[in-house]
C-alpha cells in the first residue's frame, strides 16, 4: 500500500514541493518508524510531515532555455540515472547490499533506462542540497549529468508490514519532471529476506514492488496530476484535462492511456482508466482499479505475477515528461476484449477473471499459476477472483506433488489447466500444471507423456493416468495462446519475452535469457 501526503506551492520563479512521499505496505495499521541515525526523517507519518522543510525546485535561466529549445526539437534522450548507496551501506551486510544493487535498483533502473526517454538535462544544479535530510554532494561527486538521482536510506520499523518507501524531494523547473528522489528500506522487513536463496519468484516480487515504487515517483502520483505537461509546447495541461469524475469515479483521461482503454477493453465508449477509490489515503486516486486491472504493477497492494503494461507506460507518456518504448510492456491479459462494463469497476462471474465459490480451485487468469477463488481483497469490493497459490513455472512442494500426480509438470514451459486428475493429490484441488504449447490454432497438452489436443475453448477431453480415468478441460484458446510464452528461464526478469523463444534485455543486460550483466552497467 502507499503513503501519500504532500503540500505544493507556486512560487513566482518556482515551484515548492514539500512531503512527497510514496511507501509500500502490507495491510499495516499503524506505522511508527523509528528512523536510524543519518536516516531521513521526512519518512515520518502523516504527523510529522507538516513539520518537514520545504524544499524548492530548480531554477537556472541556462537550463529553462536548454530545455525549451530541445523541446522546440522533440529532443528525447536516454533516461540518465544517479544512485547514492552511502546513507544505507552502514545498516546492511555486504550480501544485502549486493541484492539490492545488483537483484533490485540496477535491474529497476535498467528497466526504466530502457523504456523511456526524456529531455537531458544540461547541469546536475539543485536549489536544495539535501533531499529528505540527506546531502546530494554523493550523487554529484562523479562530475556526470544525471536526469533522476536516488538516495538511499534506511530504517527499522518493527511495527510496520512496509518494506520500501520514497519521497520525491525536487522538480524541474522547467518540465515539472521529478529529477531527485530517495527510496528508503525498512529493515525490519529487508531482514527477513533470505537473499542468498536463488529462487526467481521470489526476486521477480521484490523487484516488481521496487519498481511500482519508482514509479509513483517518476510520475504515478496524484500530487503531480496539475503538473503534467503537453509534450509538444511544455505548458501545463490541467488537472481536468488529466482526471474526470463521471459517476463518482475517477477517470484518468489522457490521450494515450483513453486511446489504450478502449482498444483494449473493446469498448469504444470507455470514459478512461479507473482509478481505485478503497484504500483510503494511501490508496485511493493514484493507482489502477483492482477490478479493472487485476495484477498490473500499479494497483494498490501487491499481487502475484504483477506485470508493467502498457496502461502505466500511457500514463508516464501522458505525463509530458517520458517517451515510452512500448515493446518493452509486458503482455497482459486480464480483461481483455471484456467489454465497457468493466472499465467501470463492475466484476460479474461472466468474466473469467472472477469466481463465486470462495477458495475453490482453478487458474490465473494469464494461466501461469494454480489459483484459489480469492475473497479478501480489500480493493475488489467483494468480488471474488482467480488469486495465484503456485506458479506453474517454478517448483514448490505443493504443485510438484500436483503435477506428479496428475502426469504434470513443472517449469518454463509449463501452464495451468482445469483437470479432475488434480484430486488425484488434492481432494479439493481442480487444476494442476501442464507442459503445453499453441500450435496452428490449437492447444496441445503434455500428459504423462501423451499430446492431448485442444481444438475448442471449454471443450472437455477424457484422458487416462495409469488406471485411473480423468478429464482436462481446454482453456479459452484465443486467450491461452496470446499469453503463451515460453522465453529462456522468463528472460531472468532482466528483460522482456518478444516470442516464443527471444529475450529484448534491458539496457546492461545480455544473453539469451538476459542473465548476464555487462561489466560497464
Amino acid at each position: 500500500m502507499i503513503f501519500l501526503s504532500t503540500v505544493i506551492k507556486i512560487g513566482v520563479s518556482f515551484l515548492i514541493l514539500s512531503g512527497l512521499t510514496t511507501c509500500y505496505y502490507y495491510y499495516s495499521s499503524t506505522n511508527n518508524t523509528q528512523i536510524l541515525d543519518q536516516s531521513v526523517s521526512a519518512y515520518q507519518r502523516e504527523q510529522v510531515v507538516s513539520h518537514r522543510d520545504e524544499i524548492p525546485v530548480e531554477a537556472t535561466l541556462h537550463h529553462e532555455r536548454s530545455i525549451l529549445k530541445k523541446h522546440a526539437a522533440g529532443n528525447w534522450g536516454p533516461l540518465r540515472t544517479q544512485v547514492d548507496y552511502s546513507n544505507v551501506e552502514p545498516y546492511v551486510k555486504k550480501n544485502q547490499l549486493a541484492f539490492i544493487k545488483d537483484n533490485l535498483m540496477t535491474p529497476a533502473l535498467a528497466f526504466l533506462q530502457t523504456t523511456l526517454k526524456v529531455f537531458p538535462r544540461m547541469s546536475n544544479t539543485f536549489v536544495s542540497q539535501k533531499c529528505g535530510g540527506l546531502s546530494v554532494q554523493n550523487l554529484q561527486k562523479s562530475g556526470q549529468v544525471f536526469d533522476l538521482g536516488i538516495l538511499m536510506a534506511a530504517s527499522n520499523d518493527p511495527t510496520g508490514t512496509w518494506w520500501l518507501r520514497g519521497v520525491s524531494c525536487e522538480l524541474d523547473s522547467v518540465t515539472n519532471r521529478p529529477i531527485l528522489g530517495t527510496l528508503q528500506v525498512n529493515l525490519a522487513i529487508f531482514n527477513q529476506v533470505n537473499v542468498e536463496k536463488n529462487n526467481n519468484e521470489e526476486w521477480e516480487y521484490w523487484l516488481q514492488q521496487t519498481l511500482h515504487e519508482m514509479i509513483h515517483l517518476i510520475g504515478f502520483n496524484s500530487v503531480l496530476y496539475p503538473y503534467y505537461v503537453n509534450a509538444a509546447d511544455n505548458k501545463v495541461l490541467g488537472i481536468d484535462n488529466v482526471i474526470r469524475t463521471f459517476k463518482n469515479r475517477q477517470y484518468v483521461i489522457l490521450t494515450p492511456v483513453l486511446d489504450r482503454v478502449k482498444r483494449y477493453f473493446s469498448c469504444n465508449a470507455a470514459v478512461g482508466a479507473l482509478l481505485e477509490e478503497n484504500g483510503g489515503q494511501d490508496i485511493a486516486g493514484f493507482h489502477w482499479e483492482r477490478i479493472t486491472f487485476g495484477n498490473e504493477i500499479m494497483t494498490g497492494d501487491p499481487f502475484p505475477d504483477q506485470v508493467i503494461s502498457e496502461f502505466t507506460l500511457a500514463l508516464l507518456e501522458g505525463t509530458g515528461w517520458y517517451l515510452p518504448n512500448y515493446t518493452y510492456a509486458q503482455i497482459f491479459g486480464w480483461g481483455k476484449d471484456d467489454g465497457c462494463t468493466l472499465t467501470t469497476g463492475a466484476c460479474s462471474v461472466v468474466y473469467e477473471e472472477f469466481c463465486k465459490v470462495k477458495d475453490q480451485s482453478g487458474c490465473s487468469n494469464n494461466f501461469n499459476s494454480v489459483s484459489g477463488c480469492y475473497a479478501g481483497d480489500q480493493l475488489s469490493q467483494g468480488c471474488n477472483y482467480w488469486r495465484e497459490q503456485s506458479d506453474c513455472r517454478y517448483k514448490t512442494d505443493y504443485n510438484d506433488k500436483l503435477a506428479k500426480l496428475t502426469g504434470g509438470s513443472i517449469g518454463i514451459n509449463s501452464q495451468c489447466f482445469i483437470t479432475t486428475l488434480a484430486q488425484n493429490a488434492y481432494a479439493t484441488a481442480r487444476s494442476s500444471c501442464y507442459s503445453s504449447q499453441c500450435v496452428n490454432g490449437k492447444v496441445i497438452v503434455n500428459v504423462d507423456g501423451t499430446a492431448v489436443t485442444c481444438t475448442t475453448s471449454g471443450q472437455v477431453i477424457s484422458v487416462k493416468l495409469g488406471q485411473q480415468y480423468g478429464t482436462i478441460t481446454c482453456p479459452d484458446i484465443t486467450k491461452f495462446c496470446a499469453q503463451l510464452q515460453f522465453c529462456p528461464n522468463n528472460c531472468s526478469n532482466r528483460g522482456v519475452c518478444i516470442s516464443n523463444s527471444t529475450c529484448r534485455c534491458w539496457v546492461g543486460y545480455f544473453g539469451n535469457d538476459c542473465s548476464q550483466r555487462q561489466s560497464s552497467a
